[in-house]
């Protein structure tokens, strides 16, 4: 089960007397809640709890949902800190649209002067862009390294060979190899 869903965030607190609850999503994006019919919950090691939605919306950084089953604010105030969990089919985009990170977990990445870099492991954020999380072999040394996700660098995402091209500016692995030398 755990390979069909992905983690978007956790309950925050209970909103209102009917059940309700708010929720902070991780990316600020929502856009695929229109989408979604089910939230899995969980609580720290204990086991996946889905829910069907009855009702959701956006709010704030997250989103308002009305989850089957939940009923008043008692029962509701129960799964504050529950992570959230939603399938991840809900993460598709279109051809002509940015991909979602979730698309992209694993590809390679090639650099057009480097060559073969590594895989992207996870992701991650400065603020301003998103980081791809890269386990980088180069030059017979290998180290984690974080390359911003943005047009500048990015020449071609190729989902079929499941491969990113990149141009990466000169010296930005250097940043993130330093502490090896």
């Amino acid at each position: 089960m755990q390979n069909e869903i992905r983690h978007v965030g956790k309950v925050k607190g209970a909103h209102g007397i009917r059940g309700d609850l708010y929720l902070i999503i991780f990316s600020k994006d929502v856009s695929w809640m229109d989408q979604a019919c089910q939230l899995t919950l969980q609580k720290e090691d204990q086991s996946f709890q889905n829910y069907e939605i009855e009702m959701i919306k956006p709010y704030k950084d997250g989103l308002i949902v009305h989850l089957e089953g939940v009923s008043d604010r008692n029962l509701s105030e129960k799964l504050v800190g529950y992570q959230v969990y939603v399938n991840k089919d809900l993460f598709q985009s279109a051809d002509d649209e940015p991909p979602y990170l979730i698309e992209i977990e694993n590809y390679l990445i090639v650099d057009k002067t480097l060559g073969e870099l590594g895989r992207i492991q996870g992701f991650s954020s400065n603020g301003i862009q998103d980081l791809l999380e890269v386990n980088v072999h180069l030059n017979g040394r290998s180290f984690m390294a974080d390359i911003p996700f943005v047009d500048d660098f990015v020449l071609e995402i190729n989902h079929e060979q499941k491969m990113i091209v990149t141009n990466l500016p000169e010296g930005l692995l250097d940043i993130n190899n330093e502490s090896e030398d």
